[in-house]
């Protein structure tokens, strides 16, 4: 019944608010814009900033970084960001949205992940069902499959398996998606966990959209010994 809803607009800001913008007003036409001084993001994206935990000056990579919604804001937190976008297209919009919040020259764009370099925090925000944001995405719902919910979890668990060995020990590595399917988060993650016994569980969240009134997602924030 919630995925049903008309889906609400949210304008995220630099000190961590969101707004929610009214009905039938356009984004461009709101004050600031121009600037770059909101992003559009719906507050369930602040989990996995949250877990990320930036701290100014740590040193971060976006694994999956387009469109940079989360680049954004954890460069808002004064981390110094290294954002990954393997696909051309989503890395060129990337770009635009980290141009128009002036932040293009205090991120690092790359295409595929660097080697032999360690990471404070890597957070991935990784390819998923979607099943989280289906009144966004309503075309999702008649896309899904559970053959195409396996792909999903076996490229998951390649993209952690790529991003595990970049975190620095004592570090952290962050998982989210906009998945509320057990296979794709909690499954996921205790998978990950059984192969990686350097990592722990420190913290996981998850948003019900029933319950909180957001889109759904899920975070875990997993520390490397």
């Amino acid at each position: 019944a919630w995925h049903n809803q008309p889906a609400e607009t949210f304008l995220a800001f630099p000190d961590g608010t969101f707004r929610s913008l009214a009905r039938g007003r356009r984004v461009e036409d709101e004050d600031g814009f121009v600037q770059g001084a909101f992003i559009v993001q719906d507050p369930a994206t602040a989990l996995a900033v949250s877990l990320t935990e930036p701290a100014r000056g740590e040193k971060i990579l976006d694994a999956c970084a387009a469109p940079g919604g989360k680049t954004i804001q954890l460069c808002w937190r004064g981390a110094a960001v290294t954002a990954c976008e393997v696909n051309p297209k989503r890395r060129r919009r990337l770009a635009e949205n980290l141009a128009r919040t002036r932040l293009d020259g205090q991120v690092d764009v790359i295409g595929e992940l660097p080697a032999g370099v360690l990471y404070d925090k890597v957070l991935v925000d990784a390819p998923c069902s979607n099943t989280g944001v289906l009144r966004r995405r309503p075309d999702a719902r008649w896309n899904w499959s559970a053959d195409k919910r396996d792909a999903l979890v076996r490229l998951q668990s390649d993209i952690l398996e790529a991003c595990a060995p970049r975190v620095r020990p004592g570090g952290a590595l962050v998982y989210s998606t906009c998945s509320n399917d057990p296979q794709e988060n909690q499954a996921q993650v205790a998978a990950f966990l059984a192969r990686h016994r350097d990592f722990t569980l420190a913290r996981e969240e998850e948003s019900l959209p029933h319950e909180t009134g957001h889109d759904g997602a899920y975070a875990a924030q997993l520390r490397r010994a």
